[in-house]
């Protein structure tokens, strides 16, 4: 995964663990923001699907920090977060 140096910067200050992009790239539902950025987030479908491929108490353990995102500009993260509300797709 190609990440930018603001990147790497945000995931430490935010407490972001690089398993959780990961398995976000993998099983995140992704938007497009109608420019070049796309957003990548756990929505009830790719929470489940991860649950069926990690053990359930990792999963349970790991729960609460999956309200993570991330933004990609042409295959490169650009910046990650937490969400605080839902994202709402148009």
């Amino acid at each position: 995964m190609q990440m930018t140096h603001h990147a790497h910067v945000r995931m430490q200050q935010r407490g972001i663990d690089s398993n959780i992009l990961a398995w976000l790239q993998q099983f995140g539902r992704r938007v497009h923001d109608g420019s070049k950025a796309t957003l990548v987030h756990f929505d009830r479908r790719g929470r489940d699907l991860l649950r069926r491929q990690i053990p359930e108490k990792t999963y349970a353990r790991l729960e609460k920090k999956l309200d993570a995102y991330l933004v990609e500009i042409e295959g490169q993260v650009v910046t990650v977060g937490r969400r605080y509300r839902r994202i709402h797709h148009h």
